[in-house]
């Protein structure tokens, strides 16, 4: 499934510079270390607006004619640092309404504390970018090293070489892979085929210079697993997460090395035609949102 993101300005946003919503004294106040960067800030907002200042805070998502619109979260300017709405908890405040027979209560006003952050992963994420294309995905990348037993290398367990090493324990070759990983937050839903990927192939070449400075050759990347889990937003709406693994082969994963030090090359079957071990493929390229 090809899907299509669309990004829009919060309709919501209005409400955030009316007269309707007021900045408690003494906020906002910055927190920062090395590592993180947050900002907080708390509000008075009647109690009939809450739900609306929630999504004009943290933006919503919606499903329009097949596409996954986004509407932006409330983006703050302060000491010279972008932070995006984040966190958003209300506490009552004020008189409790003399008519109100609801056992969740009707108050005045209420105290919201609004957590803001830098760009990343997620909704803030998306309404930060400033181009086209969302960045809708945290992505990672783990070099590995795995040892592999060359049977025609003959090593002893003394000088006289009396007593051989078996050769399912001489671990002599060190292979330098890789696992790349995909995490989605939140999707409008799941990709085609998404359930028969593992054990497949990337047909193309995947290109992640600007990311890692790696690009995978087709057939390099081994689809080692996806999970996705369906849950519900705070509106209701379905809500769609992803988790992608790939373990990285640079000599692709249809090739044998032969003996240490040989590079991987081609086996072939019975019939003389090369055989593929892993022989299905898959265009990750298209299949994965947002590559």
């Amino acid at each position: 499934m090809a899907i299509n993101y669309i990004i829009r300005e919060n309709p919501l946003l209005a409400l955030i510079a009316s007269n309707e919503i007021e900045v408690l004294r003494g906020y906002p106040t910055l927190e920062a270390s090395k590592t993180e960067l947050s900002v907080t800030s708390k509000y008075k907002i009647p109690w009939d607006k809450i739900n609306d200042a929630r999504k004009a805070f943290l933006g919503y998502n919606k499903s329009e004619n097949g596409a996954f619109v986004q509407y932006k979260p409330y983006k703050l300017e302060f000491v010279g640092e972008n932070v995006f709405a984040d966190k958003f908890n209300s506490i009552p405040m004020g008189r409790m309404a003399d008519d109100c027979f609801d056992i969740t209560g009707r108050y005045d006003f209420a105290e919201v504390t609004v957590t803001f952050k830098p760009f990343s992963v997620g909704s803030a994420s998306l309404g930060g970018g400033g181009g086209s294309q969302p960045n809708v995905y945290d992505e990672s990348f783990d070099p590995i090293t795995t040892f592999e037993v060359d049977p025609g290398i003959g090593i002893f367990w003394d000088a006289a070489q009396k007593e051989a090493v078996p050769s399912d324990k001489v671990p002599n070759k060190r292979i330098t892979r890789g696992i790349w990983t995909l995490d989605y937050p939140d999707l409008p839903g799941m990709p085609d085929g998404w359930d028969t990927w593992a054990g497949a192939l990337n047909s193309d070449a995947i290109d992640r210079t600007d990311e890692f400075n790696i690009k995978f050759a087709p057939q390099t990347l081994l689809i080692s697993g996806v999970r996705c889990r369906v849950g519900t937003s705070p509106d209701g709406a379905k809500l769609i997460t992803m988790s992608f693994s790939a373990e990285y082969n640079r000599f692709t994963w249809n090739k044998l090395q032969r003996k240490t030090g040989d590079d991987p090359v081609q086996v072939f079957d019975n019939a003389g035609v090369v055989k593929k071990i892993f022989p299905t493929e898959i265009d990750l390229g298209n299949a994965l949102p947002g590559i």
